[in-house]
């Protein structure tokens, strides 16, 4: 068994691919809802881009 290493580079895949999803989305809560929506159409939410980060960061680890 390759144990979790692969299942996490995965889930970090897909949480990075989820986070760049984010681009354009309005925001409707929370510190970025009193941005301009115009300021950020080509910014990824941060905390979806930190999940696809720690994701990578273990999956990383765990490959070494």
């Amino acid at each position: 068994s390759d144990g979790y290493g692969p299942m996490l580079a995965a889930a970090a895949a897909a949480a990075e691919a989820g986070a760049e999803a984010t681009k354009g989305m309005a925001a409707a809560a929370g510190r970025s809802s009193y941005v301009p929506a115009a300021t950020l159409a080509e910014v990824p939410d941060p905390g979806a881009m930190a999940v696809g980060f720690w994701l990578r960061a273990v999956a990383t680890a765990l490959a070494k």
